[in-house]
Parts: C-alpha cells; structure tokens; sequence
C-alpha cells in the first residue's frame, strides 16, 4: 500500500506542475477539486487499510473461513458507499 500512495503522490505532484502554467484559475480550481476527491476516497482507503490488517492478522492465525467471510462483508460496505456517494454528487450536480 505504500507504493500505491508513493506513486499516487508523485502523480499529483507532477500534475499540479503542469496546472501551474495554466494560471491562478485553474490552479484554485484544481486545488479545490482535488480536496473534493481526497474527501470522496477516505472512507474507501479507511476500509481497505482495515481491511489488509484484519486478512493478514487472521492469515497469521490460519482462520481462513473468517477472512472468505469478512471480505464478503466489506466489498459490499464498498458498494454500499459508492452508491451513497454516487447519489450525492448526482443530487449537487
């Protein structure tokens, strides 16, 4: 996961060098949008974050028929989110 972040980082970095040509607009904009984006996909690194640390602690402790079960459960609280999410933006928009 931390490669994940490490590369998402880099890729922010090198796209707001390239919006600072654009001006001062597009530059707020950009900033704002991405503060929208960063609030939109917490809830979803929250839960993949606990996610890897709950399979990988029951990985240790060989309770396989806990992760199957649990996995389950948290892709559907991924759908659950995104489709209250999704019904958000389309409600502002």
């Amino acid at each position: 996961m931390g490669l994940q972040y490490s590369i998402t980082a880099i890729g922010s970095m090198v796209m707001q060098g390239a919006n600072n040509f654009l001006g001062a607009t597009y530059m707020s904009a950009f900033a704002a949008a991405a503060k929208i984006k960063q609030l939109a996909i917490c809830p979803f690194d929250a839960l993949a974050t606990a996610a890897s640390t709950f399979a990988s602690q029951n990985y240790g402790a060989k309770k396989y028929d806990r992760i199957k079960k649990r996995s389950h459960t948290n892709c559907c609280c991924r759908y659950y989110l995104w489709r209250d999410c999704r019904n958000l933006i389309d409600s502002i928009w």
